[in-house]
């Protein structure tokens, strides 16, 4: 990540967010990540493998260091409780990743607290939630349904991620526990991937703005998937590292990726990176995604993954296709709509109108210039994103 991005935390809530943050602090990448996970189990924070700068005990007046038994309304308060101390911890970050599991007692409740003090705070803040795999029951997944309904209305990236996923590529003899123990690590892997996308800026950028265009005001389910391959593998790297991605259990394997509406898909290496390697990796993700989904893309070096390639795949669903508004390719003017402008993150400012005047320039293709061309549904690849689709850069006037 580049040091004038400034730090990145990720935020775990309860003992799912806490279990991903151990598996995230194993991973060499997560050094220049700020990690805090918030729980009101004493036991389960003292079993967590995170120092104690990276721990937070909440409501310790009121839970006496119980946890909150499924109570949705003791995760509210708990974390409403933890509001400044946690502002203390999150303050001076550039970005926030919010992660835990939906459908329990403190991330369920807490998440909307957490999402009110980002407004306040104007940071922008990724929520990457798991949803109750389906033998849970009714119940746990109607309190994730409710609390998501709720985030939606006040966050500009949630991520939903049914844990039903991992049965779509794992063996029905699976342990239960190593599933589990893969199913945290995937979503620490996922994690990185996203840190990453939006650290580096060297090549082609698909940043949080991206982000903001893919989920914004819509419901959706979430697959994805990371996959790495070292450059001593072969000339074949690019390929394998797709290879590896498809093959990742939050991802559900290919046929989930066919139903996606949307797809970011990232390609980070080391500073040898070639043009070579990318176009491959380019291609290779290219030939596995649906004919009609929206696309972002990112391709970035970082020293931290010197003689490796890693792809990493994020597969959108939305709950109704027919509310999202189509493309426009080469309009004059280009309307945004926002339920609130982005000046009054804190939701209190009436719905406004952003039109941007867009002038035609010839796209250009970088480093890519003089290399065979990638192309997907009509698109050239090689061109940045905000170029592709014509949007115009604000000069802070």
């Amino acid at each position: 990540m580049n040091e004038a991005t400034g730090k990145i935390t990720v935020l775990g809530l309860g003992s799912g967010g806490m279990k991903i943050l151990n598996a995230l602090a194993a991973l060499p990448a997560a050094v220049k990540l700020n990690l805090l996970a918030v729980d009101t189990d004493v036991n389960t924070l003292g079993a967590s493998k995170l120092p104690e700068s990276a721990q937070l005990l909440a409501d310790v007046q009121w839970l006496h260091g119980h946890g909150c038994g499924g109570d949705c309304q003791k995760g509210q308060r708990a974390i409403a409780r933890e509001r400044d101390t946690i502002e203390t911890r999150i303050t001076g970050s550039s970005y926030l990743i919010v992660t835990g599991g939906l459908g329990g007692g403190l991330a369920t409740g807490g998440v909307e607290a957490v999402a009110s003090l980002c407004s306040k705070l104007k940071m922008p803040t990724i929520y990457m939630m798991t949803v109750p795999f389906s033998w849970e029951g009714d119940a746990k997944r109607q309190k994730a349904d409710a609390a998501a309904a709720e985030l939606l209305m006040s966050s500009d990236v949630l991520l939903l991620l049914p844990n039903d996923l991992l049965f779509s590529v794992l063996l029905p003899e699976t342990p239960a526990a190593e599933a589990f123990k893969l199913a945290d690590t995937e979503m620490a892997r996922a994690i990185i991937a996203t840190a990453e996308m939006l650290g580096n800026r060297n090549m082609i950028g698909a940043d949080y703005a991206d982000l903001q265009t893919l989920f914004k005001e819509r419901k959706c389910y979430c697959a994805l998937g990371v996959g790495v391959a070292s450059l001593a593998e072969g000339a074949n790297a690019g390929q394998l590292a797709v290879d590896r991605t498809l093959a990742a259990p939050l991802l559900g394997g290919i046929g989930k990726l066919k139903e996606a509406d949307a797809v970011m898909f990232s390609v980070l290496g080391g500073p040898e990176l070639s043009i070579a390697a990318v176009q491959q990796t380019m291609q290779a993700a290219v030939k596995c995604l649906p004919e009609n989904c929206e696309l972002a893309l990112g391709v970035n070096t970082s020293p931290e993954y010197a003689g490796c390639v890693l792809s990493s795949m994020l597969a959108i669903k939305y709950n109704d296709r027919a509310k999202i508004k189509p493309r426009r390719k080469t309009p004059a003017l280009m309307e945004v709509e926002q339920t609130a402008a982005p000046a009054d993150a804190s939701g209190g400012g009436e719905p406004k109108q952003l039109v941007f005047e867009l002038v035609n320039t010839l796209l250009s293709r970088g480093i890519f210039a003089n290399s065979p061309q990638v192309s997907y549904n009509g698109e050239d690849l090689d061109v940045p994103t905000f170029q592709r689709r014509e949007v115009q850069i604000d000069q802070g006037d």
